[in-house]
């Protein structure tokens, strides 16, 4: 009976290689896991506390909060004084504001 040809598979290209970080790297170098048990705990508390957008309610807007910043951008400070509560879109425009993206200047 016939064999099925083999399967072409692009060659894999180590992260490494390119001078690039793995997914695992980034989130060590980050401090703790975004995903682990305990941020998990503390991402839920701080929502439960704060339910709305913190920028959309300075611009009188209710929006639900899904997202738990850290203001200094220091993810190795988990004091609930360097959170903030903010919405998917607002955390978008601070992030791309702070990192440089969508074409504004790095701060």
């Amino acid at each position: 009976m016939p064999r099925a040809p083999k399967q072409h598979s692009p060659a894999k290209v180590s992260a490494k290689r390119h001078g690039l970080r793995s997914d695992r790297q980034r989130q060590l170098d980050r401090g703790m896991r975004t995903n682990s048990r305990r941020w998990r705990k503390i991402r839920a508390a701080f929502l439960r506390e704060h339910p709305l957008c913190q920028e959309c309610e300075k611009s009188g807007l209710v929006t639900p909060a899904k997202v738990v910043d850290h203001v200094d951008g220091n993810s190795h400070n988990n004091s609930p004084d360097n959170f903030a509560a903010l919405c998917a879109s607002c955390h978008s425009r601070k992030t791309a504001r702070q990192d440089g993206g969508f074409g504004n200047a790095k701060a």
